[in-house]
């Protein structure tokens, strides 16, 4: 869906109808969550992936336990990550918001409209 999103966009940037386009716009602002949600499946899919290859067969679940590893420690990491993963998340929608209510800056280099002046 995301290159779908990309290459609409890129006929569009390339016809110069951008802005005649309000079904691309709204579907843009969706497309934003595209990303975040292709890296979770993505990690989902390969956590899970995983089980089946202990259950059948080869190892029982209860074998692949570290015995060196104490629950304290996996709960902390687990934790640990948890709560990084949740600042990181709340940087990432801050500076989207930010960003995206500062709109676009005209990047026009003013020493070509003085040059012009003068």
């Amino acid at each position: 869906l995301l290159l779908l999103l990309g290459l609409w966009a890129q006929l569009a940037v390339m016809r110069d109808k951008v802005l005649d386009s309000p079904r691309m716009l709204k579907l843009m602002v969706w497309g934003l969550f595209l990303p975040y949600i292709a890296i979770s499946t993505g990690w989902i899919f390969t956590e899970i992936a995983r089980q089946p290859w202990i259950v059948f067969g080869l190892q029982k679940t209860a074998d692949a336990v570290s015995p060196t590893v104490p629950a304290g420690n996996v709960l902390f990491s687990m934790l640990a990550f948890t709560l990084l993963y949740a600042a990181l998340m709340v940087v990432d929608v801050y500076l989207l918001k930010k960003y995206a209510r500062a709109g676009i800056v005209d990047s026009a280099p003013e020493a070509a409209t003085t040059a012009v002046g003068n």
